[in-house]
């Protein structure tokens, strides 16, 4: 909107119409599809672990095992996680 010199009312209607072009020109690329619906996939599932109560279950539980009492244990736990899911 600033950069549109126009002072006129189409101005804001031609940056709306612009950016609408440019969503739907990033669907058009199926890669881009691909990944956007993959981030929302994960953020959804994120979502629903969280709602559900999986995510205090997981601290709980590791809490009550004594794998997790002080914070050297839980960065540990963290790392050892990260490198599990991601290697």
């Amino acid at each position: 909107v600033l950069l549109n010199k126009g002072d006129d009312a189409n101005s804001l209607a031609g940056f709306a119409i612009a950016g609408i072009e440019r969503i739907v020109n990033v669907f058009a690329d199926g890669g881009n599809t691909r990944i956007l619906i993959f981030s929302i996939l994960v953020g959804a599932l994120l979502a629903f672990m969280r709602y559900s109560g999986g995510v205090s279950a997981t601290v709980n539980f590791l809490v009550e095992k004594g794998l997790s009492g002080n914070a050297r244990r839980a960065r540990f736990i963290a790392f050892f996680t990260g490198v599990f899911i991601f290697i």
